[in-house]
């Protein structure tokens, strides 16, 4: 048993938010108390403990939407005119990249996201992934080195018609593959949903191919939904429907479906997406980034989507995402009314963690007996005093400024201890890495 002691613990549970020189006491990969240190410590004499003084507990964090496999590509430099578009982007940049992935690649791309990750403060994360020249064994590859860092994460192989037939239904069989496993194996870290990449890439045979596979396993989908305008465009053209209509009329949306981005979205795919209760992730920074517009997310919550926030491979911190999430409503309204930071601090705190209750059937998110032992400590000394009214804004303004984590737990077992990883070698997995990436840079400037 370990009892983390002498925080100030923010249990993010609505019974006592926020407990100063407060303890956890967690018994194998479950919290089974929370309540002041020194109440603990004597009910619990025996406990390993970990002091946790001058910092901030609180659940780990939940990254709903990323891509992995964009990990080695950090400082590469797109050849020729930069691109005029979203497509354009696509095309000269993440798409050239996946398919220059081997599985080599893949395996430590994934390595250096999970480590990036968890140095983050995230504990669960659903990742997306593309490797069309490397299709076979990719989610297992991905599934070692997530689970060996310690990282739970639920994966995915985007199916797409973009590379071809063979590409797709080996994709299709790739997704199969990884579902059949890690039910086989009953790993509480690992959990598998059918990857689409897009409507716009994705016809009406594959995708009824995939819906099958869903149906035969009970689970969903994972895939970019109306990201760009393109998107719409292109199912208005060919199936005379935009983007959500379409995919709800093919048996795609569901309780269990991940669908990320959403931009161009009206208000009848809004409610579409309520009443099948289809999660929708919004990633702020990359559609920033791809100059793809900005989801009506107050709309949507208002209409009672369930929205959640990932990073779209835009780096991984959920810190940063929160930081532009609580902001760029305002600036695109032009009104610092159009969202509050209880809105942002719902889809992080609330939604995120609902997700994943979904898909891996763990009550997460928040420190409180029979939750998972999923947590980090972070270093913080705040001028000023820090309550349940207020640590929302401690969040933006004080933890997300600059982060100091320096332990994080997942499934009761240490990750990060003392700012150490206790699952791998950190340093040896980056000098790799740095081969590697020289490596798959040569094959990404080399494809014609």
């Amino acid at each position: 048993m370990f009892l983390i002691t002498d925080g100030t613990v923010w249990t993010l549970d609505d019974q006592q938010p926020v407990i100063a020189s407060g303890a956890v006491a967690v018994d194998g990969s479950e919290i089974v108390e929370v309540g002041p240190t020194e109440s603990l410590v004597e009910k619990y004499p025996d406990a390993e403990r970990h002091s946790a003084a001058g910092c901030v507990v609180m659940p780990g964090l939940i990254n709903a939407h990323t891509h992995l496999y964009s990990s080695l590509a950090r400082g590469i430099a797109m050849p020729g005119s930069a691109p005029a578009n979203f497509v354009e982007i696509l095309e000269k940049l993440w798409w050239r990249l996946d398919r220059a992935l081997d599985l080599e690649d893949v395996s430590v791309s994934a390595q250096v996201g999970a480590m990036e990750a968890v140095r983050r403060g995230t504990t669960t994360l659903f990742d997306h992934h593309a490797s069309p020249n490397a299709v076979e064994g990719s989610l297992e590859r991905i599934a070692h080195a997530t689970s060996k860092i310690g990282l739970r994460a639920c994966l995915s192989y985007e199916i797409s018609d973009r590379d071809g037939k063979a590409v797709a239904r080996t994709a299709l069989q790739e997704n199969e593959r990884f579902i059949r496993r890690w039910r086989a194996e009953n790993n509480p870290l690992l959990r598998g949903l059918i990857g689409l990449h897009a409507s716009f890439t994705v016809n009406n045979q594959t995708l009824e191919r995939a819906r099958k596979l869903c149906e035969k396993y009970l689970v969903g989908f994972h895939l970019h939904v109306a990201e760009d305008n393109f998107d719409l465009q292109d199912a208005l053209l060919k199936y005379e429907k935009r983007v959500v209509q379409r995919l709800h009329d093919t048996g795609v949306l569901g309780e269990w479906t991940v669908a990320a981005h959403g931009v161009h979205i009206d208000e009848h795919e809004m409610d579409i997406l309520q009443t099948s209760q289809t999660v929708l992730v919004h990633n702020p920074r990359s559609n920033m980034n791809n100059a793809v517009g900005t989801a009506d997310v107050p709309q949507m919550l208002k209409r009672g989507v369930l929205v959640g926030l990932g990073t779209d491979g835009y780096g991984q911190s959920l810190f940063d995402e929160f930081g532009v999430l609580a902001l760029t409503h305002k600036a695109v309204k032009k009104d610092p009314l159009a969202f509050n930071l209880g809105q942002a601090a719902e889809i992080l705190f609330k939604n995120n963690p609902a997700i994943v209750e979904r898909i891996f059937g763990l009550p997460v998110g928040k420190l409180a007996a029979g939750a998972a032992a999923d947590l980090i400590t972070v270093k913080y000394d705040s001028p000023t005093s820090v309550n349940e009214t207020n640590m929302v804004g401690h969040f933006l303004f004080g933890l997300a400024s600059h982060p100091q984590i320096d332990n994080v737990m997942i499934d009761g077992r240490w990750v990060l201890r003392d700012g150490r990883f206790q699952t791998i070698d950190e340093a040896g997995v980056l000098t790799h890495a740095r081969h590697q990436a020289q490596r798959l840079w040569e094959r990404f400037f080399a494809e014609t």
